[in-house]
């Protein structure tokens, strides 16, 4: 009797149909180089969804038959590491032999006052010296090989914008097909918060717009690389917040995801080249001065938010939006229905300035089939072999 219920435990239940699901290994590196303390926030959401496909961590040296297979946030990764701060490494100084598909969750970087305030892991809010970040020309170069020796290359936000150099954002713009508009955006709940908005936003505000006085209310703050600020105010977050929008085309390539959800976090304004598919849109709010805005951008009226590009023999993915970066709990990953289970709770009981809505209601569906399809793919050849 106790083994019939065992086995209805692991056959019926959302739980038990993940426990029975194998392991699988595919030869996955992420990248990221914005790790200033020991949150890992920049990778969390994409580690997650690894765990969560059961996508065998890389082997380490040393390490007994029995390892562990469950992506460890603070091992598994290539960049910049706060408990050897000394020696960071660089996406061209690894072995990627073994590399089928690469992540790169940020390139943005650890800068010096970031440093100031390690205990209370407060990242610098004002501008201050690079301490390690942006992609090297070899970097760069690695990256091209390898989408176009056929391998997926995924990336987010900030993978090529600063402080990344002129050439080597290039060379990653001919990769994913799109050409950064060098303007980058974000949602701020309170414009007057000094914990969370950048301390340069109120003095470049009365620089810029002298006379003038920052919202007392949410904003839309838009930001280009030159310094310029266009800040775009209404009277709820939902009234200065994009909207994550599937293309006819996303919704058939990922028909899990429902997109139509609010993103608050930073992301970047892209124009998709023609070769460029654009699977999903930034639906930007309809204030005063947006429209124009766009139409002298000419990104569309509605820029990309996902677009994929193939290159060579391989495909490279931009998201253009810093999703894997989350500021909540998801939860456990050991359910076949993690996913539904966040999209539902983000859409019934989540309030306020959050990630989750965009994260269960687009990145996760999305990424989740991706990573399911290169699975699929790498046991194919696998199995040719």
């Amino acid at each position: 009797m106790a083994a019939c219920a065992f086995w209805g435990w692991r056959t019926f239940s959302a739980t038990g149909r993940w426990t029975a699901r194998p392991y699988v290994d595919l030869g996955i590196m992420v990248v990221d180089y914005t790790v200033p303390f020991e949150n890992y926030r920049e990778h969390s959401g994409f580690f997650w969804l690894l765990n969560h496909r059961k996508l065998r961590a890389p082997a380490q040296p040393k390490a007994p038959p029995a390892q562990d297979p469950t992506w460890q946030l603070a091992r598994d990764y290539v960049g910049y590491r706060p408990d050897d701060r000394e020696h960071p490494v660089r996406l061209s100084h690894v072995d990627r032999s073994r590399a089928e598909v690469i992540y790169i969750a940020d390139t943005y970087g650890v800068y010096q006052d970031d440093l100031k305030h390690i205990d209370t892991q407060e990242s610098h809010m004002d501008y201050t010296a690079l301490v390690f970040g942006g992609l090297s020309d070899g970097d760069a170069h690695a990256l091209r090989s390898f989408a176009q020796g056929g391998g997926l290359l995924l990336a987010e936000f900030n993978a090529f914008c600063e402080p990344t150099g002129v050439a080597q954002r290039q060379i990653m713009q001919d990769v994913f097909g799109v050409d950064w508009t060098e303007w980058v955006g974000r949602v701020f709940a309170d414009p007057y918060d000094e914990a969370d908005v950048p301390h340069w936003l109120p003095r470049e505000f009365a620089r810029q717009y002298p006379g003038e006085e920052l919202p007392h209310s949410p904003i839309l703050l838009l930001v280009s690389r030159s310094g310029r600020l266009l800040v775009f105010g209404g009277p709820s977050l939902v009234d200065v917040a994009p909207r994550v929008m599937m293309t006819e085309a996303g919704k058939r390539r990922f028909p899990e995801a429902s997109g139509d959800v609010p993103y608050y976090f930073w992301f970047s304004l892209v124009r998709a080249r023609p070769d460029a598919r654009v699977y999903a849109t930034l639906r930007l709010p309809k204030i005063m001065g947006v429209q124009g805005f766009l139409i002298k951008l000419a990104a569309g009226m509605e820029p990309p938010a996902l677009t994929a590009h193939n290159t060579g023999k391989g495909r490279a993915i931009y998201f253009v939006g810093d999703f894997a970066d989350i500021d909540f709990d998801p939860g456990v990953f050991d359910s076949e229905d993690a996913i539904a289970d966040g999209a539902a709770l983000a859409s019934s009981a989540l309030s306020g300035m959050t990630t989750a809505p965009a994260f269960w209601g687009f990145y996760a569906p999305v990424m989740e089939r991706l990573l399911r399809e290169a699975a699929a793919e790498h046991a194919t050849r696998t199995a040719k072999h």
